[in-house]
């Protein structure tokens, strides 16, 4: 699972994996650094759902690209709509 953290100038992409202990309800969730991105290199666009994938959205640069979901559809759309306005002010 990926983890995404948005700043004014870049976006860091982690990888986030969770630990469940026994008889317990809780759960520790790590993130691994996985690249940051600078956001004047990226750009967002939104997948249609299909049986393989919802709420997702694409992020791409020009040498590789990542495959998102996000929660709800209202999510994704929120996600798109925040990276898009960061990029724009970030130029």
């Amino acid at each position: 699972m990926l983890g995404l953290f948005l700043f004014n100038d870049a976006l860091v992409i982690t990888r986030r994996t969770d630990r469940h202990y026994p008889f317990s309800r809780a759960i520790e969730h790590t993130y691994r650094f996985e690249v940051s991105l600078s956001l004047n290199r990226i750009k967002i666009s939104e997948i249609p759902d299909s049986k393989y994938i919802q709420n997702g959205f694409l992020l791409e640069t020009a040498k590789r690209e990542w495959y998102c979901s996000a929660e709800s559809d209202e999510e994704r759309y929120n996600w798109i709509q925040l990276v898009q306005q960061t990029i724009r002010t970030a130029i």
